[in-house]
């Protein structure tokens, strides 16, 4: 009768796995996501990393890759 339970045990932990595992390589999926580098570089201005101008000029030519 134990071994029974150990087996259901087995199944059910090897069940929650396979959907955890299954829904963070799902890209529907509303976890983390990567950063875009525009959100990157927004979040470091915001942070005080890099200057105004330091801004300005990234974000300039991050918009220019972004259009071509």
């Amino acid at each position: 009768m134990m071994f029974l339970w150990v087996i259901v045990l087995i199944i059910v932990i090897a069940g929650a796995w396979s959907f955890t595992r299954r829904r963070k390589n799902n890209p529907l999926y509303p976890g983390k996501q990567e950063e875009t580098p525009l959100e990157i570089l927004k979040n470091r201005f915001a942070k005080g990393e890099i200057t105004r101008e330091e801004y300005e000029e990234r974000k300039e030519v991050l918009e220019e890759k972004e259009f071509m």
